[in-house]
């Protein structure tokens, strides 16, 4: 099951279809959930679920495939 964080992430990923690091980290602190390292791992997790992929062409962005999208 997901964690809160993961959770967050997922529902902000659906809302932008794109972003990064640093915004979902900033999101996260605007809720008031640290994201000290714990993104980086609520990330990777949703990337071993297939819920995320990575775009590396783009400069370090993030997507929410439709296996996340389904697991919302």
């Amino acid at each position: 099951m997901l964690s809160g964080n993961e959770r967050t992430i997922l529902e902000f990923l659906q809302n932008r279809l794109l972003t990064t690091v640093n915004e979902i980290s900033t999101h996260l602190n605007r809720l008031d959930q640290p994201s000290n390292g714990a993104s980086a791992a609520s990330i990777k997790k949703l990337m071993d679920f297939g819920y995320v992929q990575a775009l590396q062409s783009m400069g370090n962005c993030y997507v929410i495939t439709q296996r996340g999208l389904r697991a919302l």
